[in-house]
């Protein structure tokens, strides 16, 4: 590459990363949150490294399951937590071997036939959402078989194994939701002592994609 195409490349790198902290710094004021992935509770929808955009709720706003939601505990409220909404109230709920079973039936998943080595990902399926999860030895013990109360809902990452955390899932109150995932505005690729350079970091093809 000669030193024109370098420097053109340089400078549309740095207008595109300038375009996207500046709308992030002007919705946030607004209707948006924006938080940045530290851990792969959330892979493969979410990376470590991402940063998002999540629109504030308000008591009107409808949640449905499937929503990636930013909430924090009764029992934790100085932290914030992001996971997927998979259990609406009244839904009995059990996680049996990393799957999700729904009023006592299995949540079907289809794993993906691309899988060689490492977690087995795929989808899974209920009647009104579909999505991406990812599974990792050992898989979750069966922790949890209960009704959800009456203006609750049940929250679980999609990486579903013992090592990415000590608490895969939550039942929350409505009351505790603070906003939902909309966009993937910015991504960059931890580092993890390499060399390379924060432009060679950006994973470019995550930029404005909504999860």
């Amino acid at each position: 590459m000669n030193k024109g195409r370098l420097k053109k490349s340089v400078v549309d790198y740095g207008l595109t990363i300038t375009v996207a902290i500046s709308i992030a710094l002007l919705v946030r004021g607004f209707f948006f949150e924006s938080y940045r992935i530290p851990s792969e509770v959330m892979i493969p929808t979410l990376l470590p490294g991402d940063f998002i955009l999540a629109k504030r709720l308000d008591s009107t706003a409808s949640i449905r399951r499937g929503d990636i939601v930013v909430y924090s505990p009764p029992s934790d409220i100085h932290k914030t937590y992001i996971k997927r909404i998979v259990g609406l109230p009244g839904d009995r709920i059990r996680v049996h071997e990393g799957l999700v079973q729904k009023n006592k039936e299995e949540v079907e998943f289809i794993p993906s036939p691309q899988r060689l080595t490492g977690p087995e990902c795929g989808k899974e399926l209920h009647a009104d959402q579909v999505y991406q999860i990812c599974r990792s030895q050992p898989p979750i013990h069966d922790e949890y078989d209960k009704i959800i109360p009456e203006n609750s809902f049940f929250l679980i990452g999609d990486h579903r194994g013992e090592e990415v955390s000590s608490s895969q899932w939550d039942v929350a109150p409505r009351s505790s939701l603070k906003s939902k995932v909309n966009l993937i505005w910015f991504s960059i690729h931890p580092s993890i002592g390499n060399d390379q350079s924060l432009v060679e970091r950006i994973r470019w093809n995550r930029l404005f994609k909504k999860p």
